[in-house]
């Protein structure tokens, strides 16, 4: 039989924030219990054993469900699985007793967020780096502003600049994009109201001076897309 869970958390927060606001507690013994997670979303999640100074199970211990990232706004699953510490010593862990609790973990966005996304750049052709449709990550891509649907097609950074492409183009007017690091921060900010215009027609991109390369190769972002405040502060 299945058991169902759910989940809410903050969307954005940084690595290592709990699925549950405390640790879960694990009785002292010979062997610590092990627990992983399975299924579609399971890299984006970790069980880990927390609160055990000692590296001595016999001392007690606990452990700890946590988002590896900052996680966009959107639902998740995964299965819960677990080994008590009785059945490490030899191994046993039936394949009829996993998967059976499945998680769906429901990421909100604060108020005024109009789209969010994985953003995992890569070293691009002609010493560009970001990512679009065939590089890197960049998910999910389709979004609505003012009643019309949009598609982020690319970002990326080379020559001292970011340029950003939507289809069709638009200007995002009085709304600006964070690039939220693993800890949480904003690594970089940019103001749509600022961004200059490149090329003509429908390949134009919105494109933004940024002296030093805000990413690298392998970074793990997330990407909100904001309302701005009057008074907006910290923008590149």
């Amino acid at each position: 039989e299945m058991d169902f869970i759910e989940r809410r958390i903050p969307s954005g927060q940084p690595a290592g924030h709990r699925l549950w606001p405390t640790p879960s507690g694990g009785r002292p013994g010979t062997y610590y219990g092990k627990w992983w997670f399975a299924g579609p979303d399971s890299d984006l999640f970790a069980n880990r054993i927390t609160n055990d100074p000692d590296n001595d199970p016999s001392t007690g211990y606990a452990w700890e469900e946590v988002a590896l990232r900052p996680i966009p706004e959107g639902e998740y699953k995964v299965f819960l699985n677990d080994q008590p510490p009785t059945w490490v010593p030899c191994g046993y862990n039936p394949e009829v007793s996993l998967n059976r609790r499945e998680v769906t973990i429901i990421a909100t966005a604060p108020d005024g967020v109009i789209h969010e996304a994985f953003f995992d750049p890569v070293n691009m052709k002609g010493g560009a780096v970001g990512a679009d449709a065939s590089n890197g990550v960049l998910d999910p891509t389709d979004f609505i502003f003012k009643a019309a649907s949009l598609s982020l097609d690319s970002i990326r950074w080379e020559s001292q600049a970011v340029e950003m492409r939507l289809s069709p183009h638009t200007r995002l007017a009085n709304h600006h994009a964070d690039f939220i690091a693993l800890d949480g921060s904003v690594a970089l900010r940019l103001d749509f109201d600022d961004a200059a215009e490149t090329d003509a027609g429908a390949s134009r991109a919105l494109r933004w001076k940024v002296c030093v390369q805000p990413w690298s190769d392998g970074d793990l972002l997330m990407l909100r897309v904001s309302e701005s405040p009057a008074d907006l502060t910290g923008a590149n």
